[in-house]
This record gives structure tokens, sequence and C-alpha cells, in this order.
């Protein structure tokens, strides 16, 4: 009977530090500054991301292999204590795989529980219009400073790509927001693991607000057909099926 309690018993007490941990920071940091900017980079591992998309396929073959390995690019995250946009930082590049940045506009309305993405994914352009969607992230006990701020990781299974997605998440900054599509968290997200580290979403700067950032609402025609979050998943996970078929590198 000890034996088989013990797991249960180191569980618990795990849970209750985390707990602890997470109640300490978020009471520590509850009268700091809850507005500011955060500018992300994408580091995308392309050899990785194809293996883990196609493991059959031989990477051998491309012979754009050792020159296109690692692609990076930026993107910025705006926040107050209840609205985010999230939108790519566009520069100027001599990729010979790369042009302007496709749109790619995340906003998000705690108060009101209301996302809006504005995405062009292959030139067709996506209006989601929905309520923020829920994440049910499992908080574990690994740890690491990223961008200065110690960091909780915790992990997501998207049923949609077939990924566990690793989230690491700032102990003092008690605002649950994140890159891209990215939130659910007592911290904000500073980093993003996808792909078996195929993707890497990693925080550089950030910029706190003594007052709160100026955030709009992407604005589209009235009368644009939008759909749902689990609309845009489906289009996704079409999208990138149909990538997989297609010779040459997949575009990320």
């Amino acid at each position: 009977m000890h034996a088989s309690s013990e797991p249960k018993t180191k569980k618990m007490k795990r849970t209750i530090i985390l707990t602890a941990i997470i109640a300490l920071a978020t009471s520590f940091a509850s009268a700091q500054q809850t507005s500011g900017t955060i500018e992300y980079e994408i580091t995308t591992d392309v050899e990785k991301m194809m293996q883990w998309f196609m493991p059959d396929r031989k990477m051998d073959t491309y012979s754009w292999k050792n020159e296109w390995k690692f692609r990076k690019s930026k993107a910025e995250l705006k926040f107050t204590a209840s609205e985010t946009i999230y939108e790519p930082i566009v520069e100027e590049t001599t990729d010979r795989w790369g042009g302007a940045t496709e749109e790619h506009t995340i906003y998000s309305n705690k108060d009101k529980n209301k996302v809006c993405y504005v995405i062009r994914m292959m030139g067709k352009l996506i209006i989601v219009d929905d309520s923020i969607p829920k994440m049910k992230w499992k908080v574990t006990n690994a740890m690491k400073e990223v961008a200065g701020h110690i960091c909780m990781s915790a992990t997501y299974n998207d049923t949609i790509m077939g990924q566990e997605i690793t989230a690491w998440f700032a102990l003092d900054m008690p605002i649950p927001y994140g890159p891209d599509v990215y939130q659910g968290l007592p911290g904000m997200i500073l980093q993003v693991d996808l792909y078996g580290g195929g993707q890497i979403y990693a925080a550089k700067t950030i910029t706190m607000s003594d007052t709160p950032v100026k955030i709009d609402k992407p604005k589209y025609k009235k009368k644009t057909k939008t759909m749902t979050v689990a609309e845009y998943n489906e289009q996704v996970y079409k999208f990138m099926q149909d990538m997989k078929k297609r010779p040459g590198p997949m575009m990320f």
C-alpha cells in the first residue's frame, strides 16, 4: 500500500507547489503594469519541419537543403489588461523563397470574449470572428528563463495538427496572452515550441507601458463572410494536407 501511494503523494506535492508558485507570482505582480509590447522572433528549421510533416521524404533530394535550412521572421504583440493584437513585422528580405509577409493579424478581447483573425492563406483572405477558444493546457514543473523572465512550461495536445505544443509563460506577468493564437495560461506566454522544435516563437524584447497601448480591432467589409475558429482549424488542416502533396519545400 505504501509503495502504490507514493506516486500519488509526489504528484499531490508537485501540484501544491505549482499552485503556490503561480499564486505568489500573481500576487507579487498584481500591482505591476499590464500593458505593453512584445517582439517575438519566429525561427523555422525547414528541414526539421519537413521531416516532421513528411518523415518518408528524403531531404537529400533538395538542392536548397543547406541554403535554406533556417528561416527567421518577427512579429509584435501589443496588449492591455483586456485586449491584444498580434501582427507580423514586415522586413525586406533577400530570401530565395520569401517575399512580403502575408496578412496574419490575431485580435482578442477578453472582456467581450471575442477573437478576430484576419489571415491571408495562399492568396485567400480568411476572416474569423468567434468567441475565445479554450485551450486545455497542462502545466508541468519545468522552468527556464526566457527574455529575462522566469517561465514555467505547459503542454497542449493539438489534435488538428497531431502535435504536442509546449509553451513557456512568465510567472511575473499574470496576463493570459501570448503570440499568435496561443493564450489561456496564468502568465504571458514568452515562448512556444511547435512541431517537435521545428518552429519556435521566442520573445526577444518586452516593453511595458504605464498607460494602455492603443489597440484597434481589425476592420473588414460588413458583407465579408466570416468563419468560426473550428472552421478555420479545418481550413488549416486541409491546407497542410495539400502542402504535403506538393514537391519541394513547404512554405512555413
